[in-house]
């Protein structure tokens, strides 16, 4: 019994190989950022900032199929306001190494294949910036991260959904990025990133049918 039960496994495992294709995606895009706050800041607008990286690929069926990625995506905040006819900008940029995998699953013909995606992610902050802009001056300074008062959490978790299509081996993009962690170390304060990415990339299949 337990040698039919290898064996079956040790079948099935060579049925995947076979049917598997894997394919390296490059690619690049932008990130349309926001952070959700409690207390809200009604101030608070969206900020467009760079994405880029590499995703894997990796067929478990023709419909279904894993995707690991590694990107560098940029979040944050800015926010506007005016008092006494005197106006004043600020920004906040949150860089992140990014880490999702996702399931893929894909319909359509070999010239056009949609597909829709999903699957859980965590962000390492590599580096932070906030800038203000007021009476003419402007003035930036790095964020510090940590678990202290005053500093930003540094890991970030959260959830990815999306979809795009193939059209022969370019890859367009689209997906939501819900973030999960409170980045304030303030427990009376809540703040979570929130971003659209759109990115364009390239498909290197690697091997399979």
């Amino acid at each position: 019994m337990k040698k039919s039960f290898l064996t079956i496994i040790a079948a099935v495992a060579m049925t995947l190989s076979a049917n598997a294709q894997t394919s390296i995606i490059p690619k690049v895009g932008i990130s349309i950022a926001n952070v959700a706050s409690d207390p809200k800041n009604d101030e608070a607008k969206s900020k467009i900032g760079l994405q880029l990286g590499v995703a894997a690929e990796i067929g478990i069926t023709d419909m279904f199929a894993v995707q690991p990625e590694l990107l560098f995506i940029q979040k944050g905040t800015k926010s506007e306001s005016s008092d006494f006819g005197i106006s004043a900008k600020s920004s906040t940029t949150l860089s992140y190494l990014e880490i999702p995998v996702l399931a893929k699953v894909k319909f359509g013909s070999d010239a056009a294949k949609f597909y829709a995606i999903a699957g859980p992610s965590i962000g390492i902050a590599v580096s932070g910036k906030n800038k203000v802009e007021a009476f003419g001056v402007s003035d930036s300074e790095d964020i510090e991260f940590g678990s202290e008062a005053g500093q930003i959490k540094r890991t970030d978790f959260g959830l990815q959904f999306g979809a795009g299509v193939n059209i022969k081996n370019f890859v367009i993009d689209v997906r939501y990025g819900l973030g999960l962690s409170n980045l304030s170390n303030d427990s009376s304060v809540s703040a979570k990133n929130r971003a659209i990415g759109i990115t364009v990339g390239y498909a290197f299949p690697l091997g399979g049918k």
